[in-house]
């Protein structure tokens, strides 16, 4: 377990980090049953499916691969104590079957508890907004912001905003297509691109470019589908979609299953860049980490910020003074693990190269 020793510094000026609650809410949880004739038994029965069905995902969606295999037989058969609330969306009742969607809401602070008890951490660091320029080429003719880009659609659709990975979808209007265009972004037009970004208020872009042609002669479908990273005028190829995953010929249109997964590869792809800044960090042994600031509002804000990302439990007051805070810290989070947490705030640690073992918190808004 690292201890930090945190104090505070001059220059803090970001909005308090984007609420975490929404992760915790599982939506759309689908329930079949046989009709039994008692609709209470069967709400309640449908009930508890969904209660096990959206803790499922949820712990996918926090815990490291490693983590989730550990939590099964570690968590009682009882869930609703950790729930908030829950509401029944929609229900279908026949002479044979029962239909129930139902949206569960966990508690985060009991959920945190519980896999605090079991050792178990929670990683719930949520993106920076990506800008997605969806584009399709299909039949040799290029789709961005036409209406015609089912490529678009499909994924906006999948998309969900409870997700860690945050993306947004410029509308399909005049006004971007003026702006830029598919064949912009694919000869890498660095000044457009910045321009559209900062048009949006965004910093990153995720380009996903899929091609879907027809082949007369096999009489199939081919696909091929690209993704990049765009920041800092550099483009970086992310494989979101494997060879395994993708059937590159097929007999039928393949764009909504595609968007589908390629949506939740996304998101598995977030993670793993979760899970991999810890497992890649160099062993910066972390012991103080230094903050000093004169703006009382600001001071506040940071410890809210710092209590999301290291849990109330692992942040003490250790010394206090007009202009200087220290607070003890425990956690297993890695310094890279705690930066990309901090992302999204446009702030970053940065080792003091002066001072063993010392970091400084650096506002870059």
């Amino acid at each position: 377990m690292k201890k930090l020793i945190i104090v505070l510094l001059p220059f803090f000026l970001f909005s308090f980090i984007r609420a975490e609650e929404s992760i915790f809410e599982i939506k759309n949880n689908e329930v079949f049953l046989d009709n039994s004739g008692d609709i209470l038994e069967l709400r309640n029965k449908s009930k508890k499916i969904a209660f096990k069905n959206a803790f499922t995902i949820l712990t996918e969606k926090i815990l490291s691969s490693e983590d989730n295999k550990k939590i099964y037989g570690k968590i009682g058969a009882d869930l609703e104590s950790l729930v908030a609330d829950f509401k029944f969306q929609k229900e279908k009742i026949s002479d044979i079957n029962y239909f129930a969607i139902i949206d569960v809401n966990f508690d985060s602070k009991k959920v945190k508890s519980l896999l605090s008890n079991i050792n178990l951490q929670a990683n719930i660091f949520i993106s920076e907004t990506f800008l997605v320029i969806p584009i399709m080429k299909k039949f040799k003719t290029l789709y961005l912001w036409e209406k015609d880009n089912r490529w678009y659609d499909f994924l906006k659709n999948e998309y969900e905003e409870q997700a860690l990975l945050k993306l947004y979808f410029p509308a399909k209007n005049h006004k971007n297509k003026l702006l830029i265009s598919a064949n912009k972004l694919l000869v890498n037009n660095f000044e457009e691109i910045d321009r559209f970004l900062k048009e949006h208020k965004k910093r990153k872009a995720l380009i996903a470019f899929v091609d879907e042609s027809y082949n007369y002669e096999k009489k199939i479908f081919e696909t091929e589908i690209k993704s990049y990273i765009y920041q800092n005028n550099q483009f970086d190829n992310v494989n979101i979609l494997s060879d395994k995953v993708l059937k590159k010929e097929s007999k039928k249109s393949q764009l909504d299953l595609l968007a589908k997964v390629y949506i939740k590869d996304l998101q598995l792809w977030w993670k793993n860049k979760i899970d991999s800044s810890k497992n890649n960090s160099e062993n910066n042994d972390i012991n103080f980490l230094i903050f000093e600031m004169e703006n009382t509002k600001r001071s506040i804000e940071l410890e809210s910020l710092l209590l999301k990302i290291l849990g109330e439990k692992n942040m003490i007051l250790d010394e206090f003074s007009k202009n200087r805070i220290v607070y003890s810290i425990n956690t297993n989070y890695s310094i890279d693990q705690i930066n990309l947490a901090l992302e999204a705030n446009n702030v970053r640690l940065e080792k003091i190269l002066s001072k063993q073992d010392f970091y400084n918190v650096i506002d870059e808004k």
